[in-house]
């Protein structure tokens, strides 16, 4: 797989998502929510921060 920078998205906060099936559709807009993707968790200034199936399982990650 080539690199190309246009696949980069630089944010200081947000959602983390992923498609861990490959079937659902990539984003078009900000306008509606997403669909088909599975929530990982969030980044902020602070690094990652992994939502975890359990609650109180948490991993910080510095970034």
């Amino acid at each position: 797989m080539a690199l190309s920078a246009s696949n980069v998205r630089v944010a200081v906060t947000g959602a983390v998502y992923a498609d861990l099936t490959g079937g659902a559709t990539a984003p078009t807009g900000t306008a509606s929510a997403l669909t088909g993707y599975d929530d990982l968790g969030y980044v902020s200034e602070d690094g990652v921060t992994l939502t975890m199936p359990d609650a109180g399982d948490a991993t910080p990650i510095r970034a």
